[in-house]
């Protein structure tokens, strides 16, 4: 059965549930898709951006996009198909003016799925961040990772705003042509914000940390070299260097983050 065979069916039968019609509709395409037949999913998207266009879109027929935008995220395996469900989002977005917050959460996070094909592919992108982001918006937007309970969540979040403040590193790129995946960051690269506020609130929201403290950071700092060291292998000798520095800082020492404070007053006094 096709698509507008599908449809009349709804018409015809008395059937005008727009909920329902909306996740049949989305079944054929998934069937498209499936069926690797680029020229009729193109066709059937077009038939449901006029159904959905021709419809009184209310908060309960919302939960059906929700659900249509849920499955057909789950096709971007197949790279053809990557297009077309980006045209989706923007329908979406552009088009419907009524909007729940979790329909909202929906849509970014299938922005961001959808850009993360792009983004590991993207040469201009730097190495450290294409392996950071990834790790950071999966803990954001994955399903039962709440990220106020997840210390992997802040320690990546640490990692990424010691790369930033040590390296001078740049989101621009990420928030310019991945708005979904920089929605995860943007604490961080909001420049109103002082990288050491945030490094505070970072560190006492890993898991299993009341108040953080020179230990604690310590360890944080020698997993971020060690990381390091994997990705930029020909840097290895500086980074056991910087390493080095952060283990000897004490007291009256000036501390090793290049603030020109003395170690106490600045990173030894993080609580």
């Amino acid at each position: 059965m096709n698509f507008m065979d599908h449809y009349t069916n709804y018409i015809n039968s008395g059937d005008t549930d727009t909920r329902s019609a909306i996740m049949s509709m989305t079944e054929v395409v998934k069937k498209d898709v499936e069926a690797g037949d680029k020229e009729r999913c193109r066709e059937d998207m077009r038939r449901l951006y006029a159904y959905l266009n021709g419809s009184d879109i209310d908060e309960d027929s919302q939960k059906s996009i929700i659900s249509s935008v849920m499955v057909l995220s789950s096709l971007q395996d197949r790279a053809w198909f990557r297009s077309e469900f980006a045209g989706y989002l923007s329908f979406i977005s552009n088009d419907f003016y009524l909007k729940t917050a979790e329909l909202d959460r929906v849509l970014d996070a299938a922005r961001a799925s959808e850009e993360s094909y792009r983004f590991f592919d993207d040469k201009e992108m730097d190495i450290f961040i294409k392996r950071v982001i990834p790790l950071i918006a999966d803990h954001y937007y994955g399903e039962g990772k709440a990220p106020d309970n997840s210390g992997d969540y802040y320690i990546n979040k640490w990692y990424l705003l010691k790369y930033m403040e040590e390296e001078q590193g740049d989101l621009a790129l990420l928030q310019k042509d991945y708005p979904g995946l920089y929605k995860c960051v943007e604490d961080i690269g909001n420049t109103s914000t002082s990288y050491r506020s945030l490094e505070i609130e970072y560190l006492k929201k890993i898991k299993g940390v009341t108040a953080p403290g020179i230990d604690l950071y310590r360890r944080l700092i020698s997993s971020y070299y060690d990381n390091m060291q994997k990705i930029y292998p020909q840097r290895k000798d500086e980074y056991d260097q910087k390493r080095i520095l952060w283990d000897k800082a004490s007291g009256n020492d000036h501390c090793p983050c290049g603030s020109g404070r003395k170690f106490k007053k600045c990173h030894g006094n993080l609580i």
